[in-house]
């Protein structure tokens, strides 16, 4: 194995919004728009997790693995504007009638791009479409890129974001004992994942097992699923993976609908899940379709990760626990780790801290 090298303490560099172009001196609409992609509010959650590696039971994390100490090498310091006076100062943009500029395509440009620019700093929920691009370890000293896109966000269709608790199952994926997935044996490597919202979770398995992985949800987040899986083809065809997007509603959970036309679908010796209860009915709906898709073998393996972010997601937590118990299924391994989410912040700074409980489960 290549040895360690020591990490970066390289630092963004902060510019103050007096460092911009200001309109009184008439600047072009490239230098405005410049400024305007320095201004540029990114979700912070990922580049905090990437360095991290938590360790069974210690709530703490440190960059102990070769990947991440690769990524934190591989992240070069960045120009940023401090956000203080930054919304005034879009403000005054979009006020403006900017009538040195010589067309009305660069006004309107300008103008578009310091709304989002504003909208950004409104919170997740404000921001637009946007993409990510994370690094998940297949390996101690190897990793991939998957870009997932997302769509604009609203309050009621939550599986257009990529949750931190998807993002840690994916990481902690080649950690795991699932002998129906190793490839030492002959067995068909196939996964489903519930839940799939933006993909992360099976594309990352079929890139990590080289499997095939059937990736799940309702039917208004089959479009986005769909283009992620498409976009990341290459990525998982290089891994010896193969990745297919579908329906499932968990109140029938009897039929997969696939995007590609296949509808006939044995029992699954992998199924995978992350942060997918959000009512008092999920537990129940999880469980039942877990027990419909999930092979009856001894190798047969459930993964979940669920947030534990308050009161309610505990009992939602409890509850599947329970359920689970009653449907035959126990704990194999489990433990807690912290992440951090970004559905609140929107000004790049502020992390919202969420512990996440794992498990792996098998037949009893």
């Amino acid at each position: 194995m290549p040895s360690r090298q020591p990490l970066s303490e390289d630092a963004d560099q902060l510019l103050h919004v007096f460092d911009l172009p200001q309109l009184y001196s008439k600047p072009s609409a490239a230098a405005l728009l410049s400024a305007l992609t320095l201004a540029t509010s990114q979700p912070p959650s990922w580049d905090v997790s990437d360095a991290e590696d938590s360790r069974p039971g210690s709530g703490t994390s440190t960059p102990s693995s070769l990947h991440a100490q690769r990524r934190i090498l591989r992240k070069k310091p960045v120009q940023r504007v401090d956000p203080e006076g930054l919304t005034a100062y879009l403000t005054r943009i979009i006020g403006s009638d900017l009538q040195w500029l010589p067309t009305e395509e660069q006004k309107e440009e300008v103008w578009e791009t310091a709304s989002l620019r504003l909208s950004e700093r409104s919170g997740r929920t404000g921001m637009g479409a946007m993409s990510r691009s994370l690094y998940i370890p297949v390996s101690e000293d190897d990793e991939v890129e998957i870009v997932l896109h997302e769509p604009a966000l609203t309050s009621d269709n939550l599986g257009f974001k990529t949750w931190v608790s998807s993002y840690l199952l994916a990481k902690r994926l080649h950690t795991l004992e699932l002998p129906a997935l190793s490839r030492k044996n002959n067995l068909a490597m196939r996964v489903l994942e519930l839940g799939s919202g933006t993909g992360l979770v099976g594309m990352a398995a079929a890139a990590v097992f080289g499997a095939s992985v059937t990736l799940t949800d309702l039917p208004d987040i089959q479009g986005n699923l769909k283009r992620n899986v498409d976009a990341n083809s290459d990525v998982i065809m290089r891994s010896g993976g193969t990745a297919y997007s579908g329906v499932l509603d968990w109140r029938n959970p009897d039929v997969i609908t696939l995007s590609e036309g296949l509808h006939e679908l044995e029992k699954f010796p992998v199924i995978l899940a992350a942060d997918s209860l959000y009512s008092d009915e999920h537990p129940q709906l999880l469980v039942q379709t877990i027990d419909t898709w999930l092979a009856k073998d001894a190798n047969a393996r459930l993964a979940v990760e669920l947030p534990l972010r308050d009161e309610y997601a505990a009992k939602l937590h409890q509850g599947f626990r329970e359920t689970m118990s009653t449907a035959g299924l126990y704990i194999l391994e489990q433990d807690k780790e912290t992440g951090y989410d970004d559905w609140d912040s929107g000004d790049g700074d502020s992390l919202q801290q969420v512990q996440c409980w794992w498990s792996v489960w098998g037949w009893k």
